[in-house]
């Protein structure tokens, strides 16, 4: 269930990092970054003291996904080729995955 939650947290921030793209185009890759990475933040705070215990560990893990794909767009996501292999190789990882289990 955590790794389903994870590959979750991964869709996620690939989605919230499109819709500040697509909202705002003037925005700059480092705060767009940025963006994600308050979310995934926020997300985790919240998982760990609104719910807290082992209901609060599946929402934990899917802000991990969120953060992750937020480190990977800060260091690779400069330039569009990055964005373009980033979202090819994540997206492609979670379908295979999916299929394979």
């Amino acid at each position: 269930m955590f790794i389903y939650m994870f590959l979750v947290g991964l869709l996620i921030g690939l989605a919230i990092y499109a819709l500040t793209y697509l909202f705002v185009k003037t925005m700059d890759n480092k705060k767009r970054v940025l963006v994600v990475a308050t979310i995934g933040s926020l997300s985790l705070i919240g998982s760990l003291t609104v719910i807290g215990g082992f209901a609060g560990m599946p929402f934990g893990v899917l802000s991990l996904g969120i953060l992750a794909i937020s480190i990977v767009l800060a260091l690779f996501g400069q330039s569009s080729l990055g964005k373009k292999l980033i979202y090819t190789i994540v997206i492609l990882f979670i379908v295979s995955y999916v299929i394979v289990n």
